[in-house]
């Protein structure tokens, strides 16, 4: 799908699944915080993802729809799987059965998550252009022609 086509609508569809899973992430969290197998630098990581997670005023406030989500769903992503990968196959089923969860969901959701960053990310740039395109180039004008009217009034 071309960036032309992709909306944030398209980000809504393919993120809501993964924004609706959010509370067995943050539980998933709350149980890896608790682990004794765990380091201290491993669970404070973990600690901090969850308290920004439950945070209203954040980098991206909740209030946004979509999109104060969004970067909660980033900060536990980051932090599960910063220590995910640290672990036991055992251990990790073991986890993420107690949360509800399966290698199978937390794989595909981590490249839905991914792949929304990667699209937000061109989106934005995208929209961010045209709106500085829109701005200097009317400013461009306006300076354009208060410099030919300093000219002419000058050239007398």
């Amino acid at each position: 799908m071309d960036m032309e086509e992709y909306k944030f609508k398209d980000l809504k569809k393919e993120l809501t699944p993964v924004i609706k899973r959010l509370p067995k992430y943050a539980r998933l969290i709350k149980v890896l915080s608790i682990d004794t197998h765990l380091s201290f630098a491993q669970k404070t990581t973990l600690k901090a993802a969850l308290g920004y997670m439950a945070m209203p005023f954040d980098l991206i406030p909740d209030s946004v729809p979509l999109l104060g989500r969004l970067d909660d769903t980033f900060a536990g992503f980051f932090a599960v799987n910063s220590v995910l990968k640290t672990l036991t196959p055992e251990r990790v089923d073991e986890v993420l059965r107690e949360c509800e969860l399966t290698p199978q969901i937390v794989a595909s959701d981590q490249v839905v998550v991914r792949n929304a960053s990667k699209n937000l990310a061109k989106i934005t740039a995208k929209k961010s252009t045209n709106v500085v395109n829109r701005f200097t180039s009317s400013w461009r004008r306006a300076f354009s022609k208060a410099a030919e009217e300093f000219r002419r009034e000058y050239k007398r």
